[in-house]
């Protein structure tokens, strides 16, 4: 049940015009909000893609690697909004500390068609290439020694 009250008042000779609205809760209780807050938001119509790759640290505690390219190229689009063209990504020279004896490297795509997608990374030992299916909504997928692990 949502209650909306109309309320004015006089403020140094203009009228000040109030909206409250409150809205039942499954609990019994009342919440107040702005007109637009507290509404459950529209599912996302776009693919955001977070693609992940490792090479060995070889024992050492930092991992650098320069020229690092990230991408993305449709292969065939569905229905929903987003970009529908190739996403190149460069990543100059970067240093940061292994993790046990991975050095594990990320990159993030966001605002994705969904469809098929051939997502790919350039990086020396770390290179990898594999299409994924992405849905509307956030995805994972992991390039590791040629094989690709797509996770929703």
């Amino acid at each position: 049940m949502t209650v909306r009250r109309r309320s004015h008042r006089m403020v140094r000779g203009v009228v000040a015009s109030i909206v409250v609205t409150a809205a039942m809760t499954g609990t019994g209780a009342c919440s107040l909000f702005s007109p637009g807050e507290g509404r459950p938001q529209p599912p996302p119509s776009s693919a955001t893609v977070t693609a992940t790759t490792w090479f060995s640290s070889l024992g050492g505690p930092k991992c650098t690697h320069s020229g690092i390219q990230w991408g993305a190229t449709p292969i065939s689009l569905g229905e929903g909004s987003g970009t529908t063209t190739s996403v190149a990504v460069n990543e100059t020279a970067t240093e940061w500390t292994a993790v046990g004896d991975r050095c594990t490297m990320s990159h993030q795509f966001s605002d994705l068609r969904p469809g098929r997608w051939r997502i790919w990374v350039a990086a020396g030992l770390a290179t990898g290439a594999c299409e994924a299916g992405l849905k509307a909504g956030h995805a994972f997928v992991a390039l590791e020694r040629g094989t690709c692990k797509v996770t929703p």
